[in-house]
């Protein structure tokens, strides 16, 4: 599915990452744009704090939380 998104100009968007394995695999597979609960976990009326300036690597991001 990765292949057949970069062939069509397409940006893929993994959900569902839970751990850092799955975050390691996907992004060997050539996806950078994650979501899930190892980023953060839903809450009722609330935004998790995040770090996010696009440059920065995703660890940075998350070692900031």
């Amino acid at each position: 599915m990765v292949n057949i998104a970069r062939e069509l100009d397409v940006r893929v968007l993994a959900e569902g990452i839970e751990n850092e394995a799955e975050l390691g695999v996907l992004r060997a597979a050539g996806i950078n744009l994650f979501q899930g609960y190892y980023f953060a976990k839903p809450g009722f009326m609330t935004l998790p704090q995040v770090a996010f300036i696009a440059e920065k690597p995703i660890e940075a991001a998350l070692a900031a939380r």
